[in-house]
């Protein structure tokens, strides 16, 4: 085993002067010794100051890969451990979800954060605390995204700051407000010379400190203060525990149904849920009544949810009714929508899937959303339909091969749900998959249970999968007659006059009008607007 000759981050961080140049050099050994395990395909996992060796040379030295893991999934030593320590823990290791590079990364971020300020950025009085703090910031994709992007950033910073003057005796700003003299004011006895070098030295230091400051905003610094909120997502979901009443052995309910839906809605199109820990954990530290529902309010208010879910759990003689409760941050006085579902305390998880399956419906709106609402009625699985609105989030986005591998798991997991099937057959025709026309025809055959307009539209796209072009033309024009803003009839009517038109000796800029509507009512179409682009090219409208 090698030996080093000095003294862990930890120990020097709580009894040395830390100067920003210090900082920016350590700061970017570590990154550079991150950068090397990442090539070599080990994640480390617990980075933190105790693991971190600076030696008597200077040198930083990463220790202790007793909870890395290889990217193939091994682990190089032991299993089951906690893995991590909890105030420089990511927030997806906190929600049990699988480490990787970017993990370390957030790591790095809380300790150049902790070297410059002389604090951690998350700090509070009890663990739970912490992990709130910490959930704040979650999206990975924001982070760098490599330790080689982190090393250019503090290289140049490391580069600006010893370009800046030094003082009579060599000494550097000092980091943190514990330990920093920069922000003291100067003594009765300084001269005005030497107030002038402590503004030079101050401001030479500034950009190697931006750069740093910048770094710690992108690996998730920004969520160390839990009292703000940047703005709020309608997006994201908070669950509030229920209140529960009837037999004492429920009682764990109350916070387990937390856990329970916030699984079940997270991922539903484009729902995603704050993580449960985060809720519980604020509700247990404030000593939030959960039966008040400004409880409910106060919590999405604080983590940035545009919407939250309250209720409450009845048991009688082994029978359990669950309510819930939508609310709009915005509007929270009344409810968006009031959902209800009971049954034998055995069939709990039915119970709780009937709950979802209804406010998912109650979390739609907008005409672009109305296929979406279906779908939640219509199939009698709720993984079904998760993979059905996650396909519709991909089709979206134009990533067609994406989407039709999840409408293919929906009609696995629930073979008689017409609308996959109908979806299924749109992905296909952007992929060249072979089931373009078997999945139409298998939409059109259990379409009983649907609507008259929703039956149209699938006999509309049954006889374009057909070749019958002009049938569909004047199929999708009644149907918009009838119901004008149908972005689904307007794209299937673009498609049938781009393609077909050509063939007809027609023009195929015809199209432009219903691709447009289509981008007016749902922006992020990416259907409508690729088409719109290559109409526009046409006319050399570049």
């Amino acid at each position: 085993m090698a030996h080093y000759a000095g003294r862990t981050l930890r120990e020097r961080l709580s009894d040395e002067e830390w100067p920003v140049e210090r900082c920016l050099d350590a700061g970017l050994q570590l990154a550079r010794a991150l950068e090397r395990a990442h090539e070599a395909g080990i994640v480390h996992r617990d980075l933190k100051p105790a693991n971190v060796m600076l030696t008597d040379r200077g040198e930083v030295k990463l220790l202790d890969f007793g909870v890395a893991k290889l990217a193939s999934g091994e682990h190089l030593t032991r299993t089951g451990s906690t893995l991590g320590t909890l105030s420089y823990m990511s927030p997806e290791q906190l929600s049990g979800e699988e480490a990787d590079h970017r993990s370390d990364l957030w790591a790095l971020g809380v300790i150049l954060y902790e070297m410059l300020a002389g604090r951690q950025p998350f700090e509070a009085g009890q663990e739970a605390a912490v992990m709130y703090a910490i959930g704040l910031s979650k999206d990975r994709g924001e982070r760098p995204s490599g330790a080689g992007e982190v090393c250019a950033v503090l290289s140049r910073a490391l580069g600006q700051g010893r370009q800046r003057p030094e003082g009579p005796d060599g000494a550097l700003v000092t980091a943190g407000p514990a330990r920093s003299g920069v922000s003291e004011a100067p003594s009765a006895g300084a001269s005005a010379t030497e107030t002038r070098f402590r503004r030079r030295v101050l401001v030479a230091a500034i950009p190697a400190l931006l750069a740093v400051v910048a770094l710690v905003y992108w690996t998730g610094g920004r969520g160390g203060d839990p009292s703000r909120s940047t703005g709020m997502s309608e997006n994201l979901l908070a669950v509030v525990p229920f209140t529960v009443r009837g037999s004492p052995e429920f009682a764990y309910l109350g916070e387990g149904i937390v856990d329970l839906m916030s699984a079940k809605l997270d991922g539903a199109g484009s729902l995603s849920t704050v993580n449960p820990r985060v809720v519980i954990a604020m509700i247990n530290e404030e000593g939030l009544d959960v039966s008040d529902p400004r409880s409910g309010l106060r919590v999405a208010s604080r983590v940035g949810a545009g919407r939250y879910v309250t209720g409450d759990l009845l048991e009688v003689g082994g029978r359990v009714t669950l309510t819930a409760y939508l609310h709009d941050t915005a509007g929270a006085e009344t409810p968006l929508e009031q959902a209800s579902a009971e049954g034998r305390a055995g069939d709990l998880f039915d119970i709780v899937d009937g709950l979802v399956v209804d406010l998912l419906a109650g979390s739609m709106s907008g005409p672009t959303d109305r296929l979406q609402k279906l779908a939640v009625a219509t199939s009698h699985s709720l993984e079904a339909t998760k993979e059905y609105l996650r396909g519709e989030q991909l089709l979206r986005q134009g990533r067609y091969r994406e989407a039709g591998a999840a409408y293919d798991l929906a009609v696995g997991l629930d073979p008689e749900f017409a609308l996959a099937h109908y979806r299924k057959s749109l992905a296909a025709d952007w992929t060249d998959a072979y089931d373009v026309r078997s999945s139409a025809e298998r939409a059109l055959e259990l379409a009983e249970h649907l609507s008259p307009r929703d039956r149209n539209l699938l006999s509309a796209l049954l006889l374009r999968r057909t070749g019958q072009n002009r049938r569909a033309e004047q199929a999708y024009r009644a149907h918009l007659h009838t119901y004008p803003d149908d972005v689904e009839a307007l794209l299937q009517l673009g498609e049938v006059l781009f393609h077909a038109n050509p063939r007809w000796g027609s023009d195929m800029r015809e199209a432009r009008e219903p691709f447009a509507k289509a981008v007016d009512l749902e922006p992020v179409n990416s259907n409508a607007r690729i088409h719109l682009a290559r109409l526009y090219a046409l006319r050399g409208d570049l």
